[in-house]
């Protein structure tokens, strides 16, 4: 993979998009938990998509911010996504799973943005797409034994469990780039080391 830092970026990158995935296959599933009668659901799941094509634009208009402050955005976005999907998965009003869950994949979308240039920075240009290939594979993979994992083959759970699990997934995935981003800004910056001047 190369650097430290390519690796935590292509982390972020198999969780994230995992997640992203499994929460796009079952939002609705989580809504007529909340509400089976409401009939807004198709209006907020296009209003998601908006929302998420809106960020990309913004990251595409505002690309330089974006790579220098990918860092801060990235590790905040997925304890924020974390929290979102926690309270759309524990809250009984859904006006509050709706605006949590249209949070979300706007977080998401900035953190995939950010996530993706810090990769295509740190990669060759003759390896970008071959790792976007392998990234995407491995996401995959994740993403069915997550599927499986949650679901009727191994513990069975109902949708508002899943989306507790996703909620702490992503919760491990922000503290677990916390520590190793803080590790590598020390690294990265050692300390001064002391001289004695013999007189």
């Amino acid at each position: 993979m190369g650097s430290e830092e390519l690796q935590l970026w292509s982390i972020w990158f198999w969780i994230g998009t995992s997640c992203s995935e499994l929460v796009y296959n079952t939002d609705t599933t989580l809504f007529k938990s909340v509400d089976p009668s409401n009939q807004s659901n198709g209006i907020v799941l296009a209003i998601g998509r908006v929302t998420a094509c809106s960020c990309a634009l913004f990251s595409s208009r505002f690309g330089g911010i974006l790579e220098r402050r990918a860092s801060v955005i990235v590790l905040s976005s997925a304890g924020i996504a974390g929290a979102l999907l926690l309270i759309a998965s524990r809250g009984y009003s859904i006006h509050v799973t709706h605006f949590c869950i249209v949070a979300f994949y706007a977080v998401q979308e900035l953190s995939f943005c950010a996530a993706s240039s810090q990769i295509a920075i740190r990669t060759n240009e003759s390896l970008r797409l071959m790792l976007l290939f392998a990234n995407t594979f491995v996401a995959l993979i994740i993403q069915v034994s997550i599927q499986v994992a949650l679901g009727p083959w191994i513990f069975n759970l109902n949708v508002r469990s899943k989306f507790a699990c996703l909620a702490a997934l992503m919760f491990t995935l922000a503290a677990g780039m916390s520590i190793v981003h803080a590790r590598t800004l020390v690294n990265r910056f050692p300390k001064p080391t002391t001289t004695f001047i013999e007189i």
